[in-house]
């Protein structure tokens, strides 16, 4: 594990642009996930917010 860790730090810090543009692409890969959710969420939608209320609690049906 500690080669792995030390292999990726290494390769990092060789190809910083490639590490940046990473880091920016999943964060706003993440960033429009998040957006997406929550525009869904809103009252316009809502059966909308209901599909997704039973995908992301199956069981429940409701996150609480």
């Amino acid at each position: 594990m500690r080669g792995t860790l030390r292999w990726a730090r290494a390769d990092l810090r060789a190809r910083r642009g490639q590490a940046l543009t990473t880091i920016a692409v999943v964060a706003g890969v993440v960033t429009a996930l998040f957006l997406a959710i929550m525009l869904l969420q809103g009252p316009p939608c809502v059966s909308t917010h209901a599909w997704i209320t039973s995908r992301l609690w199956p069981s429940t049906g409701s996150p609480s």
